[in-house]
């Protein structure tokens, strides 16, 4: 145990633990997706990877013979190349080259699509958007086969099982994906998606969706009218889609309005299902598992089954199924009698997400929500530590010795450091990737968050008890909790609106070089990762972070203009 010293010499160690293996994997793997990414026509022979996989052997060999420093420098640098090589043939392997689209023509085509993903949509009873793969392409392009595919169609039964894993006909205008880094094109691109299919019609339903899709999407749609309960007026009606909007990931609930004010606030972040979402949900069922006395070793197993009905009931967005992952290794270690370890967690989940879809390395969720949570983790954390430490009240009074208000007031100086150093740490690594992605800065959206996160928990736990208690026809109930889920939305609300009334509160920026975010964001990581140590003076571990980022925003941002909403 540390001894109370001196308060601002006081040691800081990550809660989390910095020991992470799994990084000496994901690191290399990443850097190979990348080389596959940038060279994709660029085949890697058997003998490159024969020799690198030899190599490591002889400095393990080494490395055992003599555990000295310079054969373990050896035996590190021999596996992270045998990893890149490797990781760069899977990519190869596991996503085709990009089509020569040159001399694609934009002409009609009827085309068999699997859907992979559906996107909502306002008009989602008559028109259905997602992203599929060809699985009949059409007669003057037969190279296009098994490419991934962007469609919109018009659908004339509004009930139709057009959902995930449907094969559907579709007949409509195929043309390449504008080569346009940034909007609703960029993102396509991003995800290997260089084809496009618009002004379409649902033809034929080759294969409807699953069954267990069909349901969780009829859940889906009965929470969302549970979520209306009680919904009497325009007020109320806004609030309730606010809610469904943060419990389900439903976006079109929201207003062009309110979406333009939640994205200006920097606060967008809680209407896409991720961690923040699947984490409030994974620790309401803990403590239902927790309050019926399960045995420690099966409330994974069950919590983790509920958890991912959760995520399915959503539409399985991939930023809720990258929290699922790692809400699935924190959970198992405490199964397992472990002591979870969270920047393990969030490490393992990376590695078995890039394992089977390679191209979420490229989605700007997967990078923001990676970026952040490290962030959180190796400098939220330790950073929360140490305010708590160094503003300590009432340290010379020992805990047993302390008055009623004393410790109350011990309490509210603690969470407080702890609020405000997460929601600093969240709103820091995000800046540079927020840039790149939303051309927006909120300067103050850590106070911002402050509140927010602390009224979020308490709103979805509302709207779930209500979305299930509507859904099992405990209306009554239902109505009751959705009053109370809009108070806080209500208050979520009007904070947000009062801070876009800040001078500067939401400035618009453009990063003056392509790269500069991603290079700025992997920079301050990297700085975080290096400066996790208990020998760090404080001033080094949590002001250079912020350093480099006024640094890269003075030289690297353009500031298009102030936007107020």
């Amino acid at each position: 145990m540390d001894t109370v010293g001196e308060p601002g010499k006081e040691p800081v160690q990550l809660k989390s633990g910095s020991h992470a293996p799994l990084l000496y994997l994901l690191i290399p793997l990443m850097l190979g997706y990348a080389l596959g990414q940038h060279f994709p026509h660029v085949e890697l022979s058997n003998a490159w990877l024969a020799s690198t996989l030899a190599a490591c052997i002889v400095a393990t060999l080494a490395a055992f013979r003599s555990p000295r420093f310079a054969p373990l420098v050896l035996w590190g640098l021999a596996f992270a190349i045998a990893v890149t090589l490797a990781s760069w043939r899977y990519y190869a392997y596991r996503i085709p080259t990009p089509p020569d689209l040159s001399q694609q023509p934009n002409r009609e085509a009827e085309v068999d699509i699997k859907i992979d993903r559906v996107f909502a949509m306002r008009s989602q009873h008559l028109r259905i958007a997602g992203i599929g793969t060809l699985q009949d392409a059409p007669a003057h392009a037969p190279h296009l086969q098994g490419q991934m595919i962007y469609f919109q169609c018009w659908k004339d039964d509004p009930d139709a099982p057009v959902g995930r894993s449907a094969v559907i006909r579709v007949r409509g205008k195929l043309e390449p994906t504008p080569n346009d880094p940034d909007g609703f094109d960029g993102y396509l691109r991003q995800q290997g998606c260089h084809l496009k299919l618009t002004q379409a019609s649902l033809r034929e339903i080759v294969a409807p969706s699953p069954w267990l899709y069909q349901q969780f999407e009829h859940i889906n749609e009965q929470w969302q009218a549970a979520l209306l309960v009680g919904a009497d007026s325009p007020r109320t009606k806004q609030l309730a889609g606010i809610a469904t909007a943060m419990l389900l990931g439903e976006k079109t609930a929201l207003s062009i309005e309110q979406k333009d004010r939640f994205i200006a606030s920097g606060t967008m972040h809680l209407f896409a299902v991720s961690g923040l979402h699947v984490g409030i949900v994974a620790g309401l069922i803990a403590l239902v598992l927790a309050g019926l006395c399960l045995p420690r070793k099966l409330r994974p197993v069950l919590g983790l089954l509920l958890l991912m009905g959760y995520v399915q009931v959503t539409g399985a967005a991939p930023s809720a199924i990258r929290a699922w992952w790692m809400a699935f290794f924190f959970w198992t270690a405490y199964g397992l009698m472990r002591k979870p370890q969270p920047l393990s967690a969030l490490a393992g989940s990376a590695l078995v997400v890039l394992l089977f879809d390679p191209r979420q390395l490229w989605s700007a969720g997967f990078q923001l929500s990676y970026t952040v949570v490290t962030g959180l983790i190796i400098y939220g954390a330790p950073l929360q530590d140490w305010l708590q430490q160094r503003f300590k009240p009432f340290r010379l009074i020992m805990p047993e010795s302390q008055s009623r208000w004393q410790k109350l007031a011990t309490w509210g100086v603690r969470g407080g450091f702890g609020l405000l150093a997460i929601s600093f740490a969240a709103s820091l690594y995000s800046a540079p990737l927020a840039i790149r992605y939303f051309g927006v800065l909120a300067p103050g959206s850590f106070l911002l968050n402050i509140p927010l996160v602390s009224l979020a928990p308490l709103a979805m736990t509302a709207s779930l008890i209500a979305a299930v208690c509507g859904w099992v026809g405990l209306t009554p109930i239902a109505a009751f909790a959705n009053h109370a889920s809009w108070v806080f939305i209500a208050g979520m609300d009007v904070l947000v609106e009062s801070f876009l009334k800040i001078p500067d509160g939401s400035l618009q920026l453009v990063w003056r070089w392509p790269g500069g975010g991603y290079t700025l964001a992997v920079l301050m990581v990297t700085a975080a990762l290096l400066l996790a140590d208990r020998r760090t003076p404080p001033w080094a571990r949590f002001g250079v972070p912020p350093a480099m980022l006024l640094v890269g925003l003075v030289f690297g941002a353009e500031l298009r203009h102030v936007a107020p909403i």
